[in-house]
């Protein structure tokens, strides 16, 4: 499977050959037990119904935007094949764009709330930018993910897929990208009232490709929450092109919010000689859902808007503008004080010799 990358600049675009070996590994392991656990038991005719069913619910999403039914596992299933590795690809250009020749954390600690997580595209971007990181020497103490989600299955599958992903990239040497994962930790949240903050860590919100026809109070309702509740450095959105209208309704005030843009994917190549692609027609999967797919693709028919929080603006002053907030009572001390001062002087200004 030949994939190129835009770039030799970071650690992942320089090692993209063996890491795309570990993914097309990985995925082509669980999407054979998935499907094999999903159809024992099952029928030719059984497992054909159960294949229409999907493919049906993901056509859907991809002609009209409607949202899928990701309780049905094959749904699940089919999803990951047609969509996940791209998201992947998106989730690691928006870091990457985002922080340029940048530190990813200035306090060696992140946390990133991820609302509308999926199959965790957004984990298996951060950790390839995690190890890209450690590889320039940047001190990483911790990772914490809140991933966000209603839709188990979709977490489930992720969360599977990307052990399987790190435990090839453990066999094939990468041991970058093993120290990243070995400093993610992630909880599972099916709303984002439960998330709180950690002091002390650079903060982040992420919300890819969650916007549907209908769901934008929700979408709205949550991102202005996490930012409330994480005042983040960062803000990552995406939505398909046809959704911008939506996005932008939903956009939280407060953030330093740059334009939406179609992002230049970092990595590029198809996917058709891949094991995973193999593991899908052999299956049963339609060929429409992979004719011409491409693992990385040039454009992904996406936008992207991103956000620079009020927290990083803060840290970004110059150090002798950066007070540290005083509690009441000592602000309410100091202007006693300064009202003693002026009281003082004026009394000597005119009553005293």
């Amino acid at each position: 499977m030949a994939i190129t990358a835009n770039s030799r600049g970071s650690w992942t675009e320089q090692n993209i050959a063996a890491i795309t070996n570990c993914l097309d590994t990985a995925f082509a392991n669980v999407l054979t037990a998935e499907f094999h656990r999903l159809t024992r038991g099952l029928s030719s005719s059984q497992i054909d119904h159960r294949l229409r069913q999907s493919e049906q619910s993901i056509l859907r999403l991809r002609n009209s935007g409607a949202m899928p039914d990701y309780s049905d596992p094959m749904v699940v299933l089919r999803y990951v094949v047609r969509y996940q590795l791209g998201h992947i690809n998106l989730a690691y250009t928006l870091i990457k764009d985002a922080m340029g020749s940048s530190a990813l954390t200035d306090t060696g600690q992140l946390q990133v709330a991820d609302f509308g997580a999926g199959c965790l595209a957004m984990q298996f971007g951060l950790t390839l930018a995690v190890a890209d990181a450690l590889a320039k020497g940047e001190r990483i103490f911790a990772v914490h993910i809140n991933a966000i989600d209603t839709a188990r299955p979709m977490m489930d599958l992720g969360a599977w897929l990307w052990q399987e992903f790190i435990n090839e990239a453990r066999r094939g040497g990468l041991n970058f990208l093993t120290e990243a994962a070995n400093l993610i930790r992630t909880d599972c949240h099916e709303q984002h009232h439960s998330v709180r903050q950690f002091v002390g860590m650079t903060h982040w919100v992420s919300a890819l490709h969650t916007l549907y026809d209908g769901g934008e109070s929700e979408v709205g309702s949550a991102l202005s929450g996490l930012c409330h509740t994480l005042e983040p450095d960062r803000v990552f959105v995406t939505c398909h092109e046809s959704k911008a209208y939506l996005a932008k309704r939903v956009l939280p005030p407060g953030q330093q919010w740059r334009d939406g843009r179609e992002p230049q994917l970092r990595f590029a190549g198809y996917i058709d000689d891949s094991r995973a692609a193999r593991v899908a027609f052999d299956r049963g999967f339609q060929p429409s859902t992979w004719v011409n797919r491409r693992l990385y693709t040039d454009a992904t028919g996406a936008l992207a808007f991103t956000a620079t929080g009020n927290a990083a603006a803060r840290r970004r002053r110059p150090a002798a503008e950066r007070r540290p907030k005083q509690p009441a009572a000592a602000r309410q001390r100091a202007g006693g004080n300064i009202v003693s001062r002026i009281a003082h002087w004026l009394t000597n200004r005119f009553f005293g010799r």
